[in-house]
């Protein structure tokens, strides 16, 4: 595990100087990876990441520890199945799926271009051939005559702008119900892109994580829930949905109006709920 001596950043002080902190960190993590091999990441759910030595850090060791236990578990059952990340910050998960299965498709979607290339870092001691990142909000309504095609190819001009580094320290958390940064972020969404893309008989596992706008993504995959029928690891944050003017009772009649049941699997900051589709098809 990579981290500079909490004494050590206190005697220097280093926490009031964020950027030299990054310097030394990565300064530190040459010198003890030279070869840039990465290292080992241990979970508590039974398994371990490989991961760029900057970025393992011990913090992963519990890290939505149930979510990510019923994700692994449902891996293992699907091999080859499609993983759509969304909202997906670093994207643990969709490390995990590239990693625990060597056939798994993942799909990574994040508003934050500094996220998107920062996944991209995380997991390129994977087969990140078969991951695909799409920068922009996914919402109920996406651009029109947009296809995955395009949101890709734009996705990989964007994280190509000179400038744009992978910084775990520097991702942000753009929200629909916030003033958005002076750059253009595109507008998805999950029927639009994925609809025609995914064979009906691939299972697919849709992970929402999007601060508030849990109902929104799931209204602009209402063709694919119908469809596709995939599992869903829904982020709730109850605190987030009253600027939205919708409430986790919202989410649940949507569900059960779509023919699906949840669990709860966890609650920290927010709750974890594990939606699967009611009848033979979507049976997790």
């Amino acid at each position: 595990m990579t981290h500079l001596p909490p004494g050590l950043l206190d005697a220097i002080r280093l926490r009031k100087h964020p950027r030299l902190r990054i310097l030394l960190k990565r300064a530190y993590c040459r010198m003890i990876d030279p070869f840039d091999r990465g290292r080992r990441v241990p979970l508590n759910i039974g398994i371990a990441l490989h991961a760029p030595t900057y970025f393992a850090t011990a913090a992963w060791s519990d890290y939505e520890e149930d979510a990510m236990r019923a994700c692994l578990q449902w891996l293992k059952r699907h091999p080859e199945a499609v993983l759509a990340d969304v909202g997906c910050s670093i994207a643990i998960y969709s490390l995990m799926a590239l990693q625990v299965s060597p056939r798994a498709r993942v799909f990574a979607f994040d508003s934050d271009r500094i996220s998107l290339k920062t996944t991209a870092e995380f997991c390129r001691f994977a087969d990140t051939s078969r991951l695909e990142l799409v920068h922009g909000f996914v919402t109920d309504l996406g651009a029109p005559g947009m296809t995955l095609a395009k949101a890709l190819a734009t996705t990989r001009e964007t994280l190509a702008a000179p400038g744009l580094q992978s910084e775990p320290t520097a991702i942000r958390f753009l929200s629909l119900n916030h003033p958005q940064p002076d750059e253009p972020i595109s507008r998805h969404s999950l029927d639009g892109l994925l609809l025609g893309e995914i064979p009906v008989e691939v299972p697919m596992l849709v992970k929402i994580d999007v601060e508030g706008a849990e109902l929104i993504v799931l209204r602009g995959a209402t063709k694919l829930l119908r469809k596709h029928r995939p599992t869903i690891l829904l982020s709730v944050h109850p605190q987030f949905l009253t600027s939205f003017q919708q409430t986790a009772g919202d989410i649940a009649a949507f569900l059960g109006e779509h023919g699906y049941r949840w669990t709860l699997l966890s609650t920290d900051h927010e709750e974890h709920w594990w939606c699967e589709a009611i009848g033979a098809n979507g049976s997790g």
